[in-house]
């Protein structure tokens, strides 16, 4: 069984601990079970598909209604960390990885945050001249040699991100970026490699977010479906004088990574 019943029911005296002098009610019990189960589900080494025992001997692990059971796996259901599914159960989903667009740091640091390893299972550098799109958000002429970094990132072998990132050739050389990209400096972060090997420091970057169907080339790249919705998202980075020094298109999984974004109220 996934879940320990000793365990649980010790993290249940501890969470009810402080309620012990007044009566317990339905959302203390309620609230208290979600957190128990939602430390179980995230320190107990549960993979992904993993299933949960039924309502019926969950209640009977926590010592609660199934009415209480019910309501702590319906707000797990909404926080994402689990699915319930008729003729299925109860099972345990991927961890969403959340990437906070209120800030700007790169796919590196998003996968890092969200306490997973990053495995690059696809990488590849070419020079190539640059068209509209990529010497307008760079600010070069049309046919100015661009250096491009062509990456997939995956998290538990699931490809999550295709990125595409572009600098201009006169910032270092085609072999430079490939060492970058065959690993040899140790990092992954292009941000941390255009301080340490370019001497650029980003400082901010402007990004638009779009949904779209994924065409061919985006389903082969993420083992997704063609035509399924993935997020698409072209941003500019810019150094500490706003000189444009990186032009990039991210297209993320929207089952596995989560956009988040703080918005000022009207009168702030």
């Amino acid at each position: 069984m996934p879940v320990d019943p000793d365990a649980v029911w010790a993290a249940m005296v501890e969470e009810l601990e402080p309620s012990r002098d007044r009566k317990l009610s339905s959302r203390t019990l309620s609230d208290a079970s979600t957190r128990v189960l939602r430390a179980a589900l995230r320190g107990n080494g549960m993979k992904p598909g993993e299933k949960l025992p039924s309502e019926h001997e969950l209640a009977q692990i926590f010592q609660v209604s199934r009415v209480t059971i019910r309501e702590a796996l319906r707000t797990l259901e909404g926080e994402k960390l689990i699915s319930r599914r008729r003729g299925i159960g109860t099972v345990v989903l991927p961890s969403v990885i959340r990437k906070d667009l209120s800030f700007n740091f790169g796919i590196t640091a998003m996968i890092s945050n969200a306490g997973h390893q990053e495995k690059i299972e696809e990488a590849a550098v070419s020079a190539e001249d640059a068209e509209v799109e990529v010497s307008s958000a760079l600010g070069l002429e049309l046919g100015d040699q661009v250096l491009k970094l062509d990456r997939v990132r995956a998290v538990d072998d699931q490809p999550i991100v295709w990125s595409m990132d572009w600098l201009s050739g006169r910032l270092m050389s085609l072999q430079m970026l490939e060492r970058f990209a065959k690993g040899e400096f140790g990092i992954t972060s292009i941000y941390d490699f255009l301080w340490d090997h370019a001497s650029r420091s980003v400082v901010r970057g402007t990004a638009d977010l779009q949904a779209i169907a994924a065409t061919g080339p985006i389903a082969e790249k993420l083992h997704s479906i063609k035509g399924s919705p993935v997020m698409m998202m072209p941003q500019t980075d810019f150094d500490e004088t706003d000189h444009p020094v990186l032009y990039s298109v991210e297209y993320h999984l929207p089952d596995a990574v989560q956009f988040h974004i703080q918005r000022l109220g009207p009168f702030n």
